[in-house]
C-alpha cells in the first residue's frame, strides 16, 4: 500500500516538474535581477546580474504567457470536412510586456477519420505607443485525404488592437498539387486512312481515339484578409468581435470569395466562432467552430481587457488544407502506320506488283515485276500471297497456273479487300489504284488451283477454256470478261465452294458456264449471252450451247443463281442436272435450288426448237428437296420457259428411277417461250409435289401450264401433285394441232396394269383470255374455282 502511495506522489512531483520546465518567467522589465529558478531555461530573455536573484513583481508575473493545451472541433467548411483538434501552445521566447516567440502544433481528425496536422512557429511583440500587437508566423500544414497527403507552407501578418484587428494569411503548396485518385481510360474509335503500298505490303495510317478520366485531388492555394472590430464586451472582460474579409482561391480554376464571421470568447478558456462565406469554387458554406484552452491563454490575473493580455491568444488562419475535388476528361489520339493483316491467318498480305511490260523488277511496289509468271514463281502457298497486275503496255499474258491459296488480281476492276487491324476486323477497303477500268489481257486459260482468285482480266481467244479447275476446293472468279474462248467460258470438274461473280462471258463454244460436282456454288451478277454450237441439216450435233449448266452424280449441291443476265445463248438458259445412284458412302446426287432475281431470254431457237428458259432434269435416285424459281423474267426462249422432268432416261432393270423433287415456282413473268410457259413431268417411280403460285404467264407457245406423268412397266408408279394458285394466264395464238388452246392441261400416259398418281389443286387464277383447262385421263377429281371440261376417250368434248 504504500508503495502505491509512493508511485502516486512520484507521478503528481513528474507531473509538477514537467508544467514547471515548460513555463516561462521573465523579470519585470526594467530589473536586473533574475530568478534563479529560472536558469535552466534558456529559451527565456532574462537579464543576468551577478547580484542574488530576486523573484518578479506581481506585474511581470501577470504577463507572463503561459504553455497550454487545447481541443476543437470545426464544422466542414470549403473544401475540408468538419473536424477535431488537439494543439499545444509553448512559447519558446518571450519579454513578458513586449514580445513572444512561440510553437503551436495541431493534430486534426475529420470526420471521415483521416488524420492532418500543422506547426506553426510565429513571433509577436507589443507596440505601446500605438497600444498594438503586431505578429508573424511561419506554418507547415500536412493533409492525408486517404487517397493522397498533401503539403503546404503558411505564413501570415496581423495586427490586434483594442478596438480593431487586421489580419492576412497566405497558403502556399509544397510538392505536387494536384494527385490523380483514380485513372481510367476507354478507346472512343479508331479511324484508319492513307491506304498506301511499302515494299510488298499495305499499310493503313490509323489514329486511335482514347478518352482519359481522371478523379483528381487538386490542394487550393490562395491568400486571406480581414478587418474586425469589437462588437461587445462581456462583464467578466470577454468580447464578441465581428470580421468582414476577402479570400483569393488558386486550384487549376481561380475565384475571389467574401466571408463574414463572429467569435465570441464568453470565458477566458472558450472561443465560439460562427462564419459564412461564398465564392465560384466551393460555394456558399456556414461554418461554426468551438475551443477549449486548458490552462486559458490569458492569465487570470491580468487584466483580460488589456491588448498585451491578447499577446497569447492562437493566430487565426484556415488550419485544414483545403482540396477541391476536380475530374480531367482528356481526349488523345495516336497515329501509327500498319500493316494490313489476312484475317484468315492473322498474318500480313504480301503483294508480288507487276506491271505489264516493265523490265526486271523484283516484285515490290517500287519496284515490280514485268511479267505476271515471275510474280507467281515467287508467291507461298500461304494463303497470304496476291499477285497484283497493271497493264502498263498491256502485252497480253500467257496461259498460267494459279498456286494453291494465291490471289491474282489486277487494277482494272474494283478490289474490295477484306482485312484486320491489330486482330480487330475492318470495314471493306479498296485495295490502291484498283478500278482503273483497263483490263490486262490473258491470252490463254487460266488454271486454277485450291483456295484461288482470279478478278479484273481479259480473257479472249483461248484455245481451250477461259478458265479452269478440277478438283479443288474453293475458287473465285469475279469482274472478269471471257470472251471468244474455244471452250466452255469456265469450266470446273470437282470443287467445294465456287463464287461466280460479276463476270461477262460471251461469244463462247459449249457452255458459258460448265460445273461438275460442285459442292456449294454462288452464281451471281453475270452477264452470260451468246454461246456457240453446230446444227447441220436441222439436227443438233451436240447436247452442249447451255448458258450456263451445272451436272452432278453424286454428293449434296447448294446452288444460288442470282441477278444474272442469261440471253441469246444457243440452247437453254440454265440447265441443272441430276442423277446418280447411292452406293456405300457416297449417296446420290441431292440439291438445294435457288433461282431469283434472273433474266432469263432470247435462248435456243425454232429450228430445230431447243433452249428452254431454265431446263431441270432428275435421274436415277436423285433428290432436289428445295426448289425455289422466283422473281425471275423467262421470255422468248425457243423451248420451255421452265421445264421439270423426272426420270426421263428410265429403264426397266437397267436404270430404274425414284427421283424426287419439291419446290415451288412463284412471282415469275414467263412469256412468249416457244412451247409451254411451265412444264412438269414424272416418269417411272418419281416423286414431284411443286407450287406454282402468283405468276404472270403469258402468249407461250402452247400451254401456260403442262402437267403429265407416264408409266412403264417395270418401273413403279409416277406421283406427280401441283398447286396452281393465283396465277394470270394469257393464251398463245398457236394451238396444239387439233385441239383449242389451253392454259392448264393435266394429263396421264397410261401403260396397262401399272397405276400412277396425278393430282391438280387449282385456285384462284385468272384466265384473261377465256377458261380451258384439261383434265385427262385421270381418276383424281379436280378442285378449283375455273370452269373445267373433261375430255373423252373418242377425243370429244363434254
Amino acid at each position: 500500500m504504500k508503495r502505491i502511495k509512493r508511485i502516486g506522489w512520484t507521478l503528481k512531483l513528474g507531473t509538477i516538474a514537467l508544467l514547471a520546465s515548460t513555463t516561462a518567467y521573465a523579470t519585470e522589465p526594467g530589473s536586473t535581477q533574475p530568478d534563479p529558478v529560472l536558469k535552466p531555461l534558456t529559451f527565456i530573455n532574462l537579464a543576468q546580474t551577478d547580484a542574488t536573484p530576486a523573484a518578479p513583481t506581481p506585474k511581470a508575473a501577470d504577463l507572463i504567457v503561459p504553455a497550454r493545451a487545447g481541443v476543437g472541433y470545426n464544422t466542414s467548411g470549403g473544401g475540408y470536412e468538419g473536424f477535431g483538434s488537439f494543439q499545444g501552445f509553448i512559447p519558446l521566447y518571450q519579454t513578458p510586456g513586449q514580445d513572444l516567440g512561440y510553437l503551436l502544433g495541431r493534430l486534426l481528425l475529420d470526420n471521415d477519420a483521416k488524420l492532418s496536422g500543422n506547426v506553426l512557429f510565429g513571433y509577436r511583440f507589443y507596440n505601446s505607443a500605438a497600444n498594438r500587437i503586431y505578429g508573424t508566423y511561419l506554418s507547415y500544414d500536412n493533409r492525408d485525404t486517404g487517397s493522397n497527403v498533401f503539403s503546404q507552407l503558411g505564413v501570415g501578418f496581423e495586427t490586434l488592437g483594442e478596438t480593431w484587428d487586421a489580419r492576412l494569411n497566405a497558403y502556399i503548396p509544397l510538392g505536387d498539387s494536384r494527385q490523380t485518385v483514380r485513372q481510367s481510360a476507354f478507346n472512343t474509335g479508331t479511324q484508319v486512312s492513307d491506304l498506301q503500298f511499302q515494299n510488298n505490303f499495305l499499310l493503313v495510317t490509323e489514329t486511335r481515339s482514347q478518352r482519359i478520366i481522371r478523379d483528381l485531388e487538386a490542394l487550393v492555394a490562395g491568400f486571406d484578409g480581414e478587418v474586425g472590430v469589437r462588437l461587445a464586451r462581456f462583464p467578466n472582460g470577454g468580447d464578441v468581435r465581428g470580421y468582414a474579409g476577402l479570400y483569393y482561391l488558386s486550384a487549376g480554376e481561380t475565384s475571389f470569395g467574401v466571408r463574414g464571421r463572429l467569435e465570441a470568447r464568453p470565458l477566458n478558456d472558450l472561443t465560439l466562432g460562427l462564419g459564412v462565406q461564398h465564392d465560384g469554387i466551393f460555394g456558399t458554406n456556414v461554418i461554426a467552430s468551438v475551443s477549449l484552452s486548458f490552462p486559458p491563454s490569458r492569465s487570470r490575473r491580468s487584466d483580460p481587457t488589456s491588448v498585451l493580455a491578447r499577446l497569447g491568444d492562437d493566430p487565426v488562419r484556415i488550419n485544414a488544407i483545403a482540396i477541391d475535388r476536380q475530374q480531367e476528361i482528356k481526349d488523345i489520339s495516336t497515329t501509327s502506320n500498319i500493316f494490313l493483316t489476312n484475317p484468315a491467318t492473322g498474318q500480313p498480305y504480301i503483294f508480288q506488283h507487276v506491271t505489264l511490260g516493265a523490265s526486271g523488277g523484283n516484285g515490290t511496289f517500287e519496284n515490280p515485276f514485268g511479267i505476271v509468271q515471275s510474280a507467281l514463281d515467287t508467291t507461298r502457298s500461304d494463303g497470304n500471297a496476291i499477285v497484283y497486275v497493271q497493264a502498263g503496255s498491256n502485252p497480253g499474258i500467257p496461259a498460267f497456273t494459279i498456286p494453291d491459296r494465291v490471289q491474282v488480281l489486277s487494277t482494272g476492276a474494283i478490289q474490295p479487300l477484306v482485312a484486320t487491324l491489330n486482330g480487330q476486323p475492318l470495314p471493306g477497303f479498296q485495295i490502291p489504284r484498283s478500278g482503273s477500268g483497263v483490263f490486262p489481257t490473258i491470252n490463254g486459260t487460266v488454271t486454277m488451283r485450291s483456295d484461288t482468285v482470279l478478278s479484273g482480266f481479259t480473257i479472249a481467244s483461248a484455245t481451250g477454256a477461259g478458265v479452269a479447275f478440277t478438283n479443288v476446293n474453293s475458287v473465285e472468279v469475279r469482274d472478269n470478261f471471257i470472251r471468244n474462248t474455244a471452250d466452255t467460258g469456265i469450266l470446273g470438274n470437282g470443287a467445294t465452294t465456287v463464287n461466280l461473280l460479276r463476270n461477262q462471258i460471251d461469244s463462247t463454244n459449249n457452255q458459258g458456264i460448265f460445273l461438275q460436282n460442285i459442292g456449294t456454288a454462288t452464281i451471281t451478277n453475270n452477264v452470260v449471252s451468246n454461246t456457240i454450237e453446230s446444227v447441220a441439216d436441222d439436227e443438233l450435233l451436240t447436247a452442249n450451247g447451255q448458258g450456263i449448266a451445272i451436272v452432278n452424280s453424286a454428293g449434296q449441291l447448294d446452288l444460288n443463281l442470282i441477278n444474272n443476265q442469261i440471253r441469246a445463248n444457243f440452247s437453254d438458259g440454265v440447265l441443272i442436272g441430276l442423277t446418280g445412284r447411292a452406293s456405300g458412302t457416297t449417296p446420290a446426287a441431292t440439291a438445294n435450288i435457288n433461282i431469283s432475281n434472273n433474266t432469263i431470254e432470247n435462248n435456243g431457237g425454232a429450228t430445230p426448237v431447243r433452249g428452254d428458259g431454265i431446263a431441270i432434269g432428275l435421274g436415277q435416285d436423285a433428290v432436289v428437296n428445295n426448289l425455289l424459281i422466283e422473281n425471275n423474267t423467262i421470255r422468248n426462249n425457243g423451248d420451255e420457259g421452265i421445264d421439270i422432268r423426272l426420270g426421263l432416261q428410265a429403264i426397266p432393270t437397267t436404270n430404274p428411277t425414284t427421283a424426287r423433287l419439291g419446290g415451288t415456282i412463284q412471282n415469275n413473268t414467263i412469256a412468249n417461250n416457244g412451247q409451254n410457259g411451265v412444264q412438269v413431268q414424272a416418269r417411272g417411280s418419281t416423286t414431284a409435289r411443286v407450287s406454282i403460285d402468283r405468276n404472270t404467264i403469258n402468249a407461250n407457245g402452247l400451254l401456260g401450264v403442262d402437267l403429265s406423268t407416264a408409266s412403264v412397266i417395270g418401273l413403279g408408279t409416277p406421283d406427280l401433285s401441283a398447286n396452281v394458285r393465283q396465277n394470270t394466264f394469257t393464251l398463245g395464238t398457236t394451238p396444239p394441232p387439233g385441239s383449242f388452246s389451253r392454259v392448264v392441261q393435266a394429263q396421264t400416259t397410261p401403260s396397262p396394269g401399272v397405276s400412277q398418281t396425278l393430282c391438280l389443286n387449282l385456285t384462284g387464277n385468272t384466265f384473261a383470255s377465256f377458261s380451258e383447262v384439261v383434265l385427262d385421263n385421270v381418276a383424281n377429281a379436280l378442285r378449283g374455282d375455273n370452269e373445267a371440261r373433261e375430255q373423252t376417250e373418242s377425243g370429244k368434248w363434254r
